[in-house]
């Protein structure tokens, strides 16, 4: 058997270490954030002009808490195996990121056709997926000209598609590399280099995948995440 490289024994201590603070930081978060929840339930069933918002609010916190619930677990994100609309995770992952991407002074749009996306599988896992995938596109564009993010959606044969295009740098290399873990052409300190890594492994689970490829106009890359029609195959 051949024994682990320097390079490999370095990855695997990095896995080791992020093991442990992801242990910890999944013990610590949960009792803000149900004081958070509790809040915004209480402002919620007095009565607001804004109650639109909190309800947004609370659904980004039962967002929080399935994930949570599911990595404290030793698994991913959870729940059961549903008929969904492709368009209703997009629309949430563009909502959630959108306070981000005015931060970084993105636009994000959205071309969804107007017939349903029809697939099968885990609502949270396919929400979290197009969270990873919007994330990574605010940031490749921002200080980009123009900065913004289109997502798109279709139906291709037997598969439905959603597509995150970005106006980066592009994937200057190979891209399969940036589906290994803790690799990233983000800036120090912007992201862990899981985020595809974690995005790929929950669309296989769901019988489909991710994959990354160059516009091919010179400027951005699209991140493609597709799914079976109709599929049962998830796990």
């Amino acid at each position: 058997m051949t024994k682990p490289g320097p390079e490999e024994l370095t990855r695997l201590g990095r896995l080791a270490e992020l093991g442990l603070l992801s242990a910890s930081l999944l013990h610590e978060l949960r009792q803000p954030l149900l004081a958070i929840q509790a809040t915004a339930e209480m402002v919620v069933a007095r009565g607001s002009e804004d109650e639109a918002k909190w309800r947004k609010v609370l659904d980004q916190l039962a967002h929080i808490r399935a994930l949570l619930d599911a990595y404290a677990g030793g698994g991913r994100p959870d729940g059961p195996v549903v008929r969904l609309d492709l368009r209703h995770p997009a629309d949430a992952a563009v909502a959630t990121l959108r306070p981000r991407a005015r931060q970084a002074r993105v636009t994000v749009e959205t071309s969804l056709p107007d017939t349903p996306l029809p697939v099968r599988g885990r609502g949270p896992a396919i929400r979290q997926i197009l969270v990873n995938l919007v994330h990574n596109a605010v940031d490749a564009s921002e200080g980009a000209t123009p900065p913004v993010v289109l997502v798109r959606g279709a139906q291709e044969g037997d598969r439905c598609v959603v597509e995150v295009l970005d106006e980066g740098p592009g994937l200057r290399g190979d891209p399969e590399r940036l589906f290994q873990p803790f690799v990233s052409h983000k800036a120090e300190g912007r992201g862990t280099g899981l985020g595809l890594h974690i995005a790929r492994t929950l669309a296989r689970d769901a019988g489909g995948d991710v994959t990354l490829s160059d516009r091919g106009d010179g400027r951005g890359a699209i991140a493609r995440l597709w799914l079976p029609r109709g599929s049962t195959s998830a796990s």
